[in-house]
């Protein structure tokens, strides 16, 4: 299976895109948010040593010559936290970087499912990104519900599985690694 055929358009956006990707753009200028596939915090092969990963998946299909994105693969790759890239069926750029010291707990609260135990910034700036980003309400009281465990998205869920939620339960699933985890194809 190649990526092309695994990265649809379609393809559901993963935990790491909505919870960690706006983290690092506080570390580092996020552009091209249109070309990204989706992020990752884990690898079905050895990367090399890297206690807090976090990798883009970039289309970078139709880009010929020097591009204003090469420009901009120049910065990644000249980041302090860039880690290492890797090209992709020709098409697709996986950046890996380093995540920032300044939200490595709530990187560990994020694989914990403790979302509503990140950090007020941290909260701030997931909710500030995804309504630049995604311009979609819902979706935005969504997050917003996760993270502060909104007592409407409480009864929501209640009413939808038909139970009574403990006061300390998270108000979105763990994570699933499988979801989580770039496969490289040459590592099948």
């Amino acid at each position: 299976m190649t990526i092309s055929e695994v990265w649809k358009p379609t393809t559901k956006y993963n935990k790491s895109k909505t919870y960690l990707l706006p983290l690092l753009t506080n570390a580092i200028e996020v552009n091209f948010t249109h070309l990204i596939i989706n992020c990752f915090i884990k690898f079905n092969k050895n990367i090399g040593k890297i206690e807090y990963p976090f990798a883009i998946l970039y289309d970078t299909t139709g880009f010929d010559g020097f591009s204003e994105f090469d420009e901009y693969d120049l910065y990644l790759m000249g980041h302090p936290l860039f880690f290492k890239s890797y090209v992709v069926n020709d098409d697709f750029k996986l950046y890996v970087f380093n995540f920032p010291e300044e939200f490595q707990r709530d990187y560990n609260m994020f694989k914990e499912g403790k979302y509503s135990k990140f950090g007020n910034e941290a909260k701030a700036l997931i909710v500030s990104y995804s309504a630049v980003e995604y311009k979609y309400p819902p979706l935005i009281q969504d997050i917003s519900g996760v993270l502060w465990k909104h007592a409407s998205r409480k009864k929501k869920i209640e009413m939808d599985l038909g139970v009574t939620l403990p006061p300390e339960t998270e108000l979105a699933s763990i994570i699933v690694y499988e979801d989580e985890t770039f496969k490289f194809k040459d590592a099948e």
